[in-house]
């Protein structure tokens, strides 16, 4: 009770400390307003007294703060909460500094300096005295002390609260007495009112908090000592300083002698601590008189309960002589063994069953009276026994009896080698040997019944009255995929297809009127798999059979047969309708080649209906000129049953016009389902009149192909007569600018002026560029003439020849040119070179004027297609005039810029796209370009 009592009081102090120091809080939060705002009822709360520092209203927020969070039942935080302690350490022991050393830290004049300034002048100081610097000091300190979980510490923590105490009550006892030493170390820099009662609050606030340690465990106590120390405590602290306030208020008023007024005060104490002790008095006896009187009821409870433990003995005794009874005169055998299966007592009943005496059963070992084909059973549950205290299992195996028989045994085991009134396992069992040999015997016949059963091949099942199956054999799951286990789990589950539960219902309902007779059924069951199955069988009610006690059904699987019937019925509706929508015509014919029957397709052709050709031979709708033919296909027809001969006739049409059908005929003579000549055709006149058209077509046509390539030659003959004129005639002007040019630079150059010279520079290039010009003219237009010559080209050795030639040729290689592996191709290899001098060359140009140019070939798979690439980090080139990239005379940049004719990347495209590949590009102005080319496999 003293525990429970000890806690509550622990749980208010907790809370009482909460509440403290969130009065201490709200003060310094007012005090901090009051600053911010000149408030002057908050900051001068107590007339002729200094107010408190700023910085010490916000010390006691982090104090109050810092408690708060550790002493919370969270711990995160902590960290945070620490610091803010120390930072209020910090703070009291930079103003003692500057008291004690003499330096000018000033901590206390950082929050509103010209407000503190502005009071300096002829009034009481409201820097932070150093006794209140002293106070933070050590209650932050303690609130660090009181975090830790060692008992010294908490210690110190109490006595450091202690002091602090003393200073603030000093201080506080100093303004009610007016003396002004009392306020502060000095006089002039005094601690406020405000700050005294605030740290009296926190102070307490810390002392509740650690009530288990020091002084504190004893006030806090619930015994007569924590009751006395909470009455007297309070009483000594506040009387002296009460009583001596009315002395000085009293001489204060009325002219009394000091030596009246001591006595005053003395007859106040002597009356005011008679009281207090009086009290404490009252509440001592009170507690003797609570505890007296549970003593009493103590005794009382004691004599009941002693009356009551001899009534239970006796009752105890009356049961264990009629339990002793009952077991001495039961039929089942009760033996108890101890840890080492050694027995320690047996029943009569035992005897009964097995023949042997306790004394002969102290004899025998273990478990040699087990059948040793149950022996290691036996082994394994008292194993379980032992692993398990005060746990019951059942067991059944075969004992040995005296006579050399095995009986067999039935019950329960337990364990009770922990039950102080027991100490031993119990083994409680009886003689079952007739109802398992009548068991056997039962099985055998089930087993010979279920053999028969499972061994049939159709499936047979029991139900009940509610049609709910009891027994299956293996052949309805074999035929339904439903297993015994999944009916009895779907009891109410009907496997019956919807449109046939009516069939089984009527015969159902007669089966319940005519018990014993077996009744036919045909319907159709959901698979387990989700098809349906159709199956036929009997079902017979066997109600009244005591062996059976159910509904017998016995049924096979009739899916294929229903399913070939079924076949057999929709194959004649599907051919009929097809013969009946068919396109093409269908004849039959006998041997005369009389019409026997027509498709409707046939009035549809030739416009006779049936009734117009019944019983007419064929030969008269021949047209004349095909009757032979005709004729002759028939005798072959006659030779040849079975085969089927293909015909193209003109028939006469209804309307007098011949038409031409196309199709086969087959002798199906011998076949007993058709006995007649089969024809099918259809009606291909479009198709000859089209055919017609398209040999006349065919024919004009290859007019038409030798006029255009008579053309095409006259106009390959003009194009080398002018690609003669390209070569010879324009190329003597140029040969002759080229030489005069020549010989005017080395002869007489002296004799042209800076102008001049620079003239005749640009005539002889631009007649050089012209020359180039002509060159790839004649290049462009011979690739289109010219014959390809395919092998397999390696890749890697024709573009490292490339690069050889062009630095035998005094192109400049550059050191970043990386070649990777290429795989090979197959092209011309004059012109696969081409296309690699052209791009390498193209790559080293515009490149030439990077810092440090870069050139990489290599390839990549696409679409199961090789690329082969060049890539270069030079000028580049913007997208958007990509059209213009592989036109000839197409350039994107200027003459003065990078040279060339724009004849290049048009030769690579021409080449490429006569091995049937293409070619592409990527650039980005002054970041290079990518030029890529794939190649037929």
């Amino acid at each position: 009770m003293n525990s429970a009592h000890d806690f509550a009081l622990k749980y208010r102090f907790k809370h009482y400390s909460k509440l403290l120091m969130g009065v201490a809080i709200l003060i310094g939060a007012l005090i901090l307003l009051g600053w911010a705002f000149d408030i002057a009822f908050i900051k001068h709360s107590f007339s002729n007294t200094p107010t408190m520092n700023p910085t010490s209203a916000v010390c006691f927020i982090l104090l109050a703060v810092s408690f708060l969070i550790i002493h919370s039942t969270s711990r995160n935080g902590y960290v945070f909460a620490c610091s803010l302690s120390i930072a209020v350490i910090i703070v009291g022991l930079l103003r003692l500094a500057d008291f004690l050393l003499g330096t000018h830290f000033g901590i206390d004049g950082f929050l509103f300096p010209g407000e503190l300034q502005s009071e300096l002048p002829g009034v009481i100081s409201n820097r932070m005295a150093p006794n209140t610097a002293f106070n933070f000091s050590i209650l932050a300190s303690a609130v660090l002390l009181t975090s830790l979980s060692n008992d010294f510490a908490k210690r110190i923590a109490n006595l450091a609260v202690l002091l602090a105490i003393l200073v603030a009550l000093f201080a506080i006892i100093g303004y009610l007495y007016s003396v002004k030493e009392s306020f502060g170390l000095l006089y002039y820099v005094p601690m406020a009112l405000q700050s005294a009662i605030t740290f009296l609050l926190v102070a307490t606030a810390i002392l509740f908090t650690n009530t288990e340690r020091g002084f504190m465990s004893v006030i806090s106590s619930s015994y007569s000592g924590g009751t006395i120390a909470r009455l007297l405590i309070p009483a000594a602290i506040v009387s002296p300083v009460i009583l001596g306030y009315l002395k000085l208020i009293g001489q204060a008023k009325s002219p009394i002698t000091d030596e009246l007024g001591v006595s005053v005060v003395i007859v106040a104490f002597i009356i005011l601590f008679f009281l207090i002790i009086l009290q404490a008095a009252f509440i001592i006896n009170n507690k003797d008189i609570e505890q007296k009187k549970i003593e009493d009821k103590l005794a009382l409870l004691n004599l009941s309960l002693e009356q009551k433990i001899l009534d239970r003995t006796e009752e105890i005794y009356r049961n264990e002589r009629r339990y002793r009874s009952l077991i001495e005169n039961s039929a089942e055998g009760i033996s108890l063994f101890d840890r080492k299966l050694v027995p320690t007592y047996q029943s009569p009943g035992v005897f009964s069953i097995t023949g042997y005496t306790f004394e002969e059963r102290r004899l025998m070992s273990g478990l040699d009276s087990v059948h040793p084909d149950d022996r290691e059973d036996a082994q394994r549950l008292f194993a379980t026994l032992l692993e398990n205290p005060g746990k019951s299992f059942n067991f059944q195996y075969r004992s040995l009896h005296k006579n050399g028989n095995h009986v067999w045994v039935e019950g329960i085991a337990s364990n009770l080698l922990d039950d102080r009134d027991v100490q031993a396992i119990i083994i409680n069992y009886r003689n079952i040997t007739e109802r398992k040999e009548a068991e056997v015997r039962q099985t055998e016949s089930e087993q010979r019944l279920r053999s028969i059963l499972d061994s049939s091949a159709d499936a047979i099942a029991i139900t009940d009255e509610n049609l709910r199956t009891k027994y299956q054999n293996p052949a309805v799951e074999r035929l339904t995929g439903i297993s015994l286990e999944y009916r009895l789990a779907h009891p109410d589950q009907r496997f019956i297809h919807p449109e046939d539960a009516h069939l089984l219902k009527d015969v159902v309902d007669s089966v319940f009127k005519e018990p014993g007779k077996a009744f036919p059924f045909q319907v159709r069951v959901q698979h387990r798999k989700g098809h349906g199955i159709w199956i036929e069988g009997v079902v017979t009610n066997l109600m009244n059979d005591k062996n059976v006690n159910g509904i017998t059904f016995t049924y096979r699987d009739i899916t294929d047969r229903k399913n070939f019937e079924e076949k057999l019925a929709s194959n004649e509706q599907r051919f009929r309708v097809l013969i009946e929508n068919i396109v093409d015509a269908i004849v039959l014919n006998d041997e005369d080649s009389n019409i026997l029957y027509q498709s409707p397709s046939v009035t549809r052709i030739l416009g006779y209906t049936l009734e117009e050709r019944i019983s007419r031979p064929v030969l008269e709708y021949v047209h004349p000129e095909n009757k032979e033919d005709f004729l002759e296909l028939y005798r072959k027809l006659k030779l040849q049953p079975g085969l089927p001969l293909p015909f193209q006739y003109r028939f006469l049409h209804k309307n007098g016009n011949y038409i031409w059908l196309e199709g086969v005929v087959t002798n199906l003579m011998n076949d007993p389902t058709v006995r007649a000549y089969v024809a099918n055709y259809r009606d291909v006149s479009q198709r000859k009149e089209s055919e017609e058209e398209i040999l006349n077509l065919n024919n004009e046509l290859e007019n038409r192909v030798t006029v255009r390539t008579k053309q095409l030659q006259e106009l390959n003959q003009e194009l080398e007569a002018f690609t003669y004129s390209i070569s010879h005639d324009l190329r003597a002007p140029l040969r002759i600018m080229n030489g005069f040019g020549q010989i005017l630079l080395e002869d007489y150059s002296h004799q042209f002026d800076s102008e001049g010279q620079v003239i005749l520079g640009r005539i002889m290039r631009n007649a050089k560029r012209m020359g180039q010009l002509i060159d790839d003219l004649l290049n462009f237009s011979r690739l289109g003439r010219a014959e390809l010559t395919i092998s397999e080209v390696n890749m890697n050795n024709l573009v490292k020849e490339v690069v050889e030639e062009l630095v035998v040729g005094g192109t400049m290689i550059p050191e970043k040119f990386k070649l990777l592996k290429l795989p090979p191709a197959k092209g011309d290899f004059n012109l696969l070179k081409q296309v690699w001098i052209n791009l390498l060359s193209n790559a080293i140009k515009y490149s030439g004027k990077k810092d440090q140019p870069m050139i990489e070939v290599g390839s990549l798979k696409q679409d199961d297609k090789t690329v082969y690439y060049v890539k270069d980090n030079g000028n580049g080139f913007d997208m958007q005039y990509y059209s213009k990239l592989f036109g000839v005379f197409q350039r994107l940049h200027k003459e003065s810029e990078f040279s060339g004719t724009g004849v290049g990347l048009a030769l690579v495209q021409r080449i490429i796209a006569r091995h049937g590949g293409t070619v592409w590009a990527e650039g980005k102005p002054l970041e290079g370009a990518v030029f890529y080319f794939n190649l037929p496999s």
